[in-house]
């Protein structure tokens, strides 16, 4: 069973155009035409996503916001960048990021569809009921 939180990562994510998930629980995958652009994974007791950063993003949100964001293991020297699923969980940036590593990962033509299609579907309510 999925939390809340991961749940709305979720709809966030397959509200990209194209995106499939496999996985069950806890460490979905999300893709766009077989490429992976964000992962869900539980850090001992902890949930978190996994998604694809620039390096210059990268390197400010681990030094800016280390309560929030780190880099994980194997993949976090290759730009991935992970984010922890908790009450502090800014879902405004983390929706910004989430299209951003699609964007790294899509085609150009559905990079393209991604401003028509994504609007319309993002939640305006957080996982714990915050106005988003």
């Amino acid at each position: 069973m999925q939390s809340a939180p991961l749940a709305h990562v979720r709809d966030l994510c397959l509200a990209l155009p194209e995106t499939t998930e496999t996985g069950r629980g806890e460490d979905p995958t999300f893709s766009v035409r077989g490429q992976t652009f964000a992962t869900g994974r539980r850090v001992g007791d902890r949930q978190s996503v996994w998604f694809k950063a620039n390096l210059d993003t990268h390197r400010e949100l681990v030094t800016t916001q280390p309560q929030q964001f780190f880099a994980p293991p194997y993949v976090g020297r290759h730009g991935w960048l992970a984010a922890w699923l908790n009450e502090d969980c800014d879902w405004v940036q983390l929706s910004e990021l989430l299209k951003d590593s699609y964007r790294m990962t899509a085609p150009k033509p559905l990079i393209d569809m991604l401003a028509d299609s994504v609007t319309s579907a993002l939640p305006s309510r957080d996982p714990v009921g915050r106005p988003a």
